[in-house]
């Protein structure tokens, strides 16, 4: 997608945010039926049982996902954000043509 000064960047930091949450539900709604699978196959309830140290590991890794999700979304919306400052501090010569759709 090219820069153009026809789309704002509010609205591309919006798809991006958008995009992240979408990919958190994601990641939640697939740990929920993970546990639900878990708790069927494993009705052990045992504070420090099996189950619950499963369940403790994949609370963990669904805590590890969110959190490199969301430093990729804050690293891109910096890098997009700088572009952005630097495109709006060319004079419009200087700007590259967009080449149109691909």
């Amino acid at each position: 997608m090219a820069i153009t000064e026809s789309r704002p960047a509010a609205d591309t930091a919006s798809e991006l945010i958008d995009s992240v949450e979408g990919l958190e539900k994601s990641t939640f709604e697939a740990v929920r039926g993970f546990l639900d699978t878990l708790r069927a196959m494993f009705p052990d309830v045992r504070d420090d049982g099996p189950r619950q140290k499963v369940v403790d590991s994949a609370v963990t890794m669904v805590e590890q996902i969110v959190g490199a999700s969301n430093q990729f979304a804050r690293d891109v919306a910096a890098t997009t954000r700088r572009a952005f400052e630097e495109f709006g501090k060319r004079s419009p010569n200087e700007r590259p043509v967009s080449p149109g759709p691909v």
